[in-house]
């Protein structure tokens, strides 16, 4: 399912390299959290209280609100 995300970015949307790779390393650091924390393999099973804990998490590792929002 993320391949087929990312081939959509790439092109249908024609982002360029950059944005594709910002996209990509988000989805694999959301998908790390997941796994180291709640032991959670697949990350389209996430409930909404594991999403917006990670969205704290990256808050209090004093990550930019912009970068936040990109990851949301």
């Amino acid at each position: 399912m993320l391949d087929k995300f990312i081939e959509y970015l790439k092109y249908e949307r024609n982002f360029s390299k950059h944005t594709v790779l910002a996209y990509q390393t988000d989805l694999d650091q959301y998908h790390s959290y997941l796994k180291d924390t709640y032991d959670l393999a697949k990350p389209e099973e996430a409930a909404s209280p594991m999403i917006r804990s990670w969205l704290a998490s990256l808050l209090q590792d004093k990550t930019s609100a912009r970068t936040v929002v990109r990851k949301a």
